[in-house]
């Protein structure tokens, strides 16, 4: 993979690691009408801000080990976010309430 590539699908990474979520939980709770305590909320927000960092560290950590010329399969470090993402949403499922 050369450096550009990696540039370009970094930028797509975080692109698509931004709007997924957004649309997802925007469209889940246009449909339904979702309640969630106090504290499952706080939980929400503690793991979206996990999510957020891990959607930089990834490309962060992508960046560092094709610098480094790590002969390790670098680019796995992508699916890091998307494991997050997917235990905020299973997370957000068992716990809300339909009204």
């Amino acid at each position: 993979m050369t450096l550009g590539v990696l540039i370009l699908l970094s930028f797509l990474h975080i692109a698509v690691c931004v709007a997924s979520p957004f649309t997802f939980f925007i469209a889940v709770f246009k449909q339904r009408r979702f309640e969630l305590s106090k504290s499952d909320t706080d939980i929400c927000v503690a793991l979206w801000g996990a999510y957020s960092i891990l959607t930089i560290a990834s490309v962060v950590l992508v960046s560092y080990c094709y610098l480094t010329s790590s002969l390790a399969a670098y680019y796995w470090w992508f699916a890091m976010p998307w494991a997050s993402l997917a235990v905020l949403i299973a997370f957000v499922v068992r716990v809300s309430k339909v009204k």
